[in-house]
């Protein structure tokens, strides 16, 4: 497909194109790992989505904004477009509001000779283009992120001494172990853990070949990081982490039942704080809650303070 507009050419990039939508990303301020190429593999492997990336081309070929969208058929909820799946968030890659406008125009286009009558969006309230009447806002989130630009003595100095710096220091005392995933054979111990504490939950846990592809496609570009918590060889807990440019997320995470009392999960936290900002990264980030999650915000805004206390500042959530 290609749509003259009213700043370019809008067109769907292929397989041939993800060099050139990669180097854009990267280079896009609100560029994420959820934008890149590496996440659109994931996805098609894991679910069999059709990816739709629309990027917006100006005279010389180059892209100058864009938004990758997924075609997702469903016998429960019907055919849609969702940007993105399995991502907490994708703001449209825009410089300027007529540059959504006419990513708009394109999509909604595409949707008219499909016949598909709905688009899911995930934003973040950095993103303002959208007003037009055709949205319809559903659940709202908050973003739990901790700046992390300084030196690793500072940023233990600053943790809370008595619920974190005490934590891992008896887990230390414990003589916990950190191990990092380096092989695809890593995977399915995280997500044994995982599973098991999804369903003690009473939640569906995703399904196992999502989180082979996130290895898969993300372990050789150096996003993805699992690391295990281990006493006495026996595995107690274990985290998921997102990695690009200068942002790390803590994406998933489960500990085995009774193995609280060794702090597994203060260690790996900060163990992957520690190696977050030894690698020169600006923010760790804990993830969302939805806005309506009130009892999981008062739990989690306390969790940021508790980790870092930056001056008399307060920790952004944004």
């Amino acid at each position: 497909m290609m749509l003259q507009v009213n700043r370019g050419i809008l067109t769907v990039l292929d397989d041939r194109q993800m060099a050139s939508w990669d180097a854009f990303v990267g280079a896009h301020d609100a560029g994420s790992v959820y934008h890149t190429s590496a996440w659109r593999s994931v996805v098609k492997k894991a679910y069999g989505h059709e990816p739709l990336y629309f990027a917006l081309m100006d005279e010389m070929g180059s892209i100058i904004a864009g938004l990758p969208v997924f075609l997702v058929r469903s016998s429960l909820t019907g055919t849609r477009l969702s940007t993105l799946p399995c991502a907490q968030s994708c703001d449209p890659l825009v410089g300027e509001e007529q540059h959504y406008h006419d990513l708009k125009q394109g999509i909604l286009e595409f949707m008219s000779r499909r016949g598909i009558q709905n688009w899911e969006m995930k934003t973040t309230k950095a993103f303002t283009f959208e007003k037009g009447d055709t949205a319809v806002s559903h659940d709202d989130y908050v973003n739990h992120v901790l700046r992390i630009d300084r030196s690793v003595n500072d940023l233990f100095s600053n943790l809370h001494k008595s619920s974190i710096q005490r934590a891992i220091r008896k887990a230390n005392r414990y003589g916990l172990v950190l191990r990092r995933c380096d092989s695809p054979q890593g995977v399915p111990p995280f997500y044994k853990l995982y599973a098991q504490m999804r369903r003690k939950e009473g939640l569906l846990p995703q399904p196992r070949k999502f989180f082979d592809a996130l290895w898969e496609h993300l372990a050789p570009g150096n996003m993805i990081d699992i690391l295990y918590a281990e006493y006495q060889g026996r595995l107690l807990s274990t985290i998921l982490l997102l990695k690009y440019k200068d942002t790390v997320i803590y994406e998933y995470g489960a500990t085995e039942e009774g193995a609280n009392a060794f702090s597994p999960s203060p260690f790996l936290l900060w163990e992957a704080i520690r190696h977050a900002a030894g690698e020169g990264r600006r923010t760790f980030g804990f993830g969302r809650s939805a806005s309506t999650e009130d009892g999981l915000i008062q739990f989690k805004v306390p969790q940021q303070n508790l980790w870092l206390i930056f001056g008399s500042g307060s920790l952004p959530s944004v």
